[in-house]
């Protein structure tokens, strides 16, 4: 995830449309019944939140983004917690 946060940040650097108020961030776990791992937060002018996130269980890992309101990532959050292995 460090890997990951930290790219963001290089990128975004580089980007004039992308302002994140800190450049500061802190990883967070993702537990679920059956999934768990980790994502990590910024807050971006205009009110949205930028996640990155990876997760999985003992047959594959996932990763991905979010960009949208706070609230949005409290569900999007949520449903990655909730989800379950169809095997």
């Amino acid at each position: 995830m460090k890997q990951i946060a930290d790219g963001f940040l290089v990128e975004a650097d580089k980007n004039d449309e992308i302002k994140i108020k800190a450049k500061e961030y802190k990883i967070e776990k993702i537990e679920g019944d059956e999934f768990s791992g980790a994502f990590v937060l910024f807050s971006i002018e205009g009110g949205f939140t930028q996640a990155m996130f990876m997760f999985g269980d003992n047959e594959g890992i996932w990763n991905g983004q979010f960009t949208g309101t706070p609230e949005r990532w409290a569900d999007a959050i949520e449903i990655l917690k909730s989800l379950k292995n169809k095997g």
